[in-house]
């Protein structure tokens, strides 16, 4: 016997932080993971110019723009959002964390 469904789940038990892996690896129409089967051109095109923008802010505000789409067309319910807080000294120097949350500590220094 066939079923047919036009609904179906998807957990994933991770958070990379980086919006670039979740977004285009789970949704973007040629990657191998998109087991959803999702794809719009625009969104598409919003992720790829992301990824080729070096600006963060710009970049930010493309994958906005992608992710409205996405949270449009898609049901997606968000169980956790991965937040690190940082408390600091005006003393330390040369911290940052990335998009992944990797902090090069051969970079931090006492002033």
């Amino acid at each position: 016997m066939e079923h047919k469904t036009e609904m179906w789940q998807l957990a994933y038990g991770w958070a990379p932080g980086s919006p670039k892996i979740v977004f285009e690896q789970l949704f973007y129409g040629k990657d191998v993971h998109n087991f959803s089967a999702f794809y719009r051109d625009e969104y598409d095109r919003l992720l790829e110019k992301a990824n080729g923008t070096i600006d963060f802010k710009e970049r930010m505000k493309l994958y906005t723009q992608a992710y409205k789409i996405l949270f449009d067309e898609v049901a997606i319910i968000p169980i956790l959002h991965y937040k690190n807080i940082y408390a600091g000294n005006k003393k330390v120097q040369g911290f940052y964390a990335d998009l992944n949350e990797i902090i090069d500590f051969n970079q931090i220094y006492i002033e």
